[in-house]
Order: C-alpha cells, then sequence, then structure tokens
C-alpha cells in the first residue's frame, strides 16, 4: 500500500510506502508515475531496506539514468547489501566538510 502527497513541493513529490515492496514491477510504477513536467524529484519514505530487491534497485536506477534530471531518493534505505550489483549506478551525496559535524 502506497499513499502520495500531492507535492510537498513544486518540484517534489513525497510517496509514502509501507513497509516492504510486495511487488517490485507495481512499486516501480507507483514511483515513476509521480515524475512529470514539474516534479523532477520523488522523495520515497518508509521501504524496509531489508526488503529491497536488487531488481527493483536496478530499475530505479536505470530509469534515472534515463531521465538524468529526474532523482528518486530513498529515505533511510540500507544500500549495502545491494551496493555490489549496483556501485557502478548510485550517487551518494555527502555535505561539503564545512558543514559536516566535527
Amino acid at each position: 500500500h502506497m499513499r502520495a502527497y500531492s507535492v510537498c513541493r513544486p518540484a517534489v513529490a513525497c510517496v509514502d510506502v509501507d513497509g516492504r515492496v510486495a511487488s517490485s514491477q507495481s512499486t516501480f510504477l507507483q514511483i515513476v508515475s509521480h515524475f512529470n513536467s514539474n516534479t523532477h524529484v520523488v522523495y520515497v519514505r518508509g521501504l524496509a531496506s531489508a526488503s529491497l530487491p536488487d531488481l527493483f534497485l536496478k530499475w530505479l536506477c536505470e530509469f534515472t539514468e534515463r531521465w538524468p534530471w529526474r532523482f528518486i531518493y530513498l529515505q533511510g534505505a540500507d544500500l549495502r547489501y545491494s551496493f555490489a550489483e549496483i556501485r557502478d549506478r548510485v550517487s551518494f551525496l555527502r555535505l561539503p566538510e564545512e558543514f559536516e559535524m566535527s
């Protein structure tokens, strides 16, 4: 079950996913359906990291490769177990050193 907020900000859609990815294909389609000419970021909350299938992550990576101005942010997703499969497709954003906690 997925709940979407219409728009958090003009270019960002927020999507709540209740726990596990029940069907990789339907969850992927629901996430990418939030993109349009005004929405460039989909912020996904509530995915249980252990339930992220490799194929699902691959589809997300390949989608954003095809559409480089579209971004999918998975809040709290722990990709360390899938990293070997998708390391060439993932970007990790870091704060500049002057903003990091010391």
